[in-house]
Order: structure tokens, then sequence, then C-alpha cells
């Protein structure tokens, strides 16, 4: 699904209805989207149906999802930016840089 198809799907009484009785608060499709989207810009079944039971519920943990999702994506980051600093890091030793703790020692 498409942002515009999510959107399209929360403007019907049914649907509005169906989140309500899950515990969802469907009011903000753009909120809703980002909570089930992965970040390829669409929601495939499998994340809909992931996605849907994890946020479904109290409230409480519908306002959490998105904390959860944003620190799963930073950590992604940051592991991709330790990895660089190590590449960096080796590449540096191996071209006779000299190596920051020996040269604060």
């Amino acid at each position: 699904l498409s942002f515009d198809e999510v959107e399209a799907l929360l403007a019907q009484h049914k649907v509005q209805h169906w989140f309500a009785q899950l515990g969802i608060d469907a009011s903000d499709a753009v909120l809703l989207f980002e909570l089930l989207d992965d970040g390829d810009g669409a929601i495939r079944k499998e994340e809909f149906v992931m996605g849907i039971t994890r946020i479904k519920g109290e409230a409480r943990a519908q306002d959490l999802v998105p904390v959860m999702t944003n620190v799963q994506r930073i950590l992604v980051q940051c592991k991709d930016i330790r990895r660089a600093c190590e590449t960096l890091a080796t590449s540096m030793s191996t071209m006779g840089a000299p190596n920051h703790a020996t040269s604060m020692a």
C-alpha cells in the first residue's frame, strides 16, 4: 500500500471503525503510515499485519511504537557509521598514519 492508498482507506468509515475496535487511533494517516512502513515508502502485507499487531491495544503502546521505530533506524545508522570509522582507521593504519591512541601517550 502506498501512502495515498492508506489515506484513502482511512477516509472510509468502516475502516475507521475497524481500527477503533482494535484500539488504534487512525485519525492521523501520516503517523499511522510511518508506524507501519519499514522506510521504503510502501506497506507490504507482512508489514501491515506485524505493525497492526504491535500497535493495537492501549494508547500507550501506540505512543511508544514511533519511538521504537526511530530507535531501530538510528541503531542501523550508528552501526553503519561504526563500520565506516573502523574501515577508515584500518586504512589510516595501513598508510602509516600515527595512531591517535599512541600519539596521545
